[in-house]
């Protein structure tokens, strides 16, 4: 996956874009679905683990499991042993629609630590699905119009920590225990914040674009929207493009034209 945290271009330019961006999403979203503030707050500094964690990324055409683990320099992490199930190349549609998505990922890590011969006690989870964060370790997902395979009453509403912790419990001979979850696009402003100090813009390029806003109060608070065009069945036709270039040359039409 690629992700665009913006931060090549001025304040100034990501803010008119920021703006444009949001003018144009509002436009087609009477009903307030999308821009949503993600109600994430940003830490001065933020915790480093002393464990190696598995990371779990579920999107609406694959799954992807990997190990991640602090390296010897300050801050950063180790992505290894990746593991992606494509679903286009691996599921046929109709085959899954009344599985229990929860129940078929703990599957798959049982296979991932059998694979790499490794058991986790740690565990998080990323979603390409819009998210609302309500407390501490209380989440929901939001309804949606994307894709899924699964059966959707296994996941829309659901609080996903609780869901995957759940059929952990039940399922793993280990204790493995999942503390936190993310929505990607949010994931995007959040390295832009930690990474780049100027990035106020995240975008996502995979097998489609997704997307993500930093604003800042009037004391200077720095806070995240969601804004999720591709949950929601809107066509945006200018941000409907899967690749990096037509992506950028998109905003730049929107930006100077």
């Amino acid at each position: 996956m690629s992700y665009y945290p913006f931060d090549c271009l001025s304040l100034k330019t990501q803010e008119s874009l920021a703006d444009k961006w949001r003018d144009k999403i509002k436009a087609s979203d009477r009903n307030g679905n999308m821009l949503k503030n993600a109600n994430l707050a940003f830490k001065e500094e933020y915790g480093v683990e002393d464990e190696c964690a598995i990371v779990i990324h579920i999107d609406d055409s694959f799954l992807e499991i990997c190990e991640m683990k602090n390296s010897h320099h300050k801050d950063e992490k180790i992505i290894t042993n990746e593991y992606v199930i494509n679903f286009q190349k691996n599921i046929k549609e109709d085959v899954m629609c009344n599985v229990n998505i929860w129940i078929w990922i703990v599957q798959q890590i049982l296979i991932f630590c059998r694979k790499y011969k490794k058991e986790y006690s740690t565990g998080y989870l990323a979603i390409s699905y819009p998210l609302e964060r309500i407390g501490e370790n209380d989440y929901r997902i939001l309804n949606f119009k994307k894709k899924f395979l699964f059966d959707k009453k296994s996941f829309e509403n659901k609080n996903p920590i609780e869901e995957i912790n759940k059929n952990c419990k039940k399922f793993l001979s280990f204790d493995l225990k999942f503390k936190g979850v993310i929505n990607d696009s949010v994931a995007t402003a959040v390295a832009a914040h930690y990474n780049f100090s100027k990035g106020l813009l995240g975008v996502i390029v995979r097998t489609g674009t997704n997307g993500s806003i930093i604003k800042e109060n009037n004391e200077g608070k720095r806070y995240i929207f969601d804004t999720e065009w591709a949950a929601h069945g809107i066509k945006f036709q200018i941000f409907s493009l899967s690749y990096s270039n037509k992506i950028l040359n998109t905003f730049r039409y929107i930006l100077f034209f």
